[in-house]
């Protein structure tokens, strides 16, 4: 055997029998099989991880290669639990981390460790994930708010209730009024209707 007479094989998958949409793509439903490179397609060429997180993207017949078209990815990103409209703030009721299969947009929200502190700019289907795109940094206190103002450091701590004058995000620093004694105050936003004095 000479040189030109060989051709690099790669590796590709074929399936052992029909898989519906949807449906998990193990192992026992694929068979590795070696083929010569000029005799596959670039898009049949694809790491084997993509099997152990993917689903069928549509029918597929029994005997055919699989391509990596076939096959929707799983990923974990924020979905809408229902229908959010323009203004609400996110919560865990109203979305969660959850596995979402197909092409994950880049903006794609993938973590829910600030979810109290973003609200949706715009109508949001249930089901959708999440982007960047669509929502922005909510107000946690906003302007005639009761507001928890907590005083005080180490031991001693007190909390009294104030009036919000501004609206505010967290860190911002706004104003609040003593309903009682009229004496306005400059505090931090820590949370929600919550603020520390300065």
């Amino acid at each position: 055997a000479k040189l030109q007479h060989l051709t690099e094989s790669v590796k590709v998958f074929r399936l052992t029998k029909d898989i519906l949409l949807g449906e998990r793509l193990s192992r026992d439903s694929l068979k590795e099989v070696l083929q010569p490179i000029n005799k596959t397609l670039m898009a049949q060429r694809f790491p084997e991880r993509l099997l152990e997180r993917g689903i069928a993207a549509k029918d597929l017949s029994k005997g055919q290669i699989l391509q990596k078209r076939d096959i929707k990815e799983r990923h974990l990103a924020l979905i809408a639990q229902i229908t959010l409209t323009r203004g609400q703030k996110l919560s865990a009721d109203n979305a969660r981390v959850e596995n979402y299969f197909g092409h994950l947009p880049s903006d794609a929200i993938i973590s829910d460790s600030s979810i109290g502190q973003l609200e949706v700019t715009r109508t949001i289907q249930a089901g959708s994930v999440l982007r960047m795109s669509d929502v922005k940094e909510a107000d946690l206190i906003k302007r005639d708010d009761i507001v928890t103002l907590t005083v005080g450091r180490g031991a001693l701590v007190i909390t009294v209730s104030m009036k919000a004058v501004q609206n505010g995000k967290l860190g911002q620093q706004i104003q609040l009024l003593n309903p009682e004694s009229g004496e306005v105050v400059t505090a931090e936003v820590s949370g929600p209707r919550s603020a520390v004095a300065l």
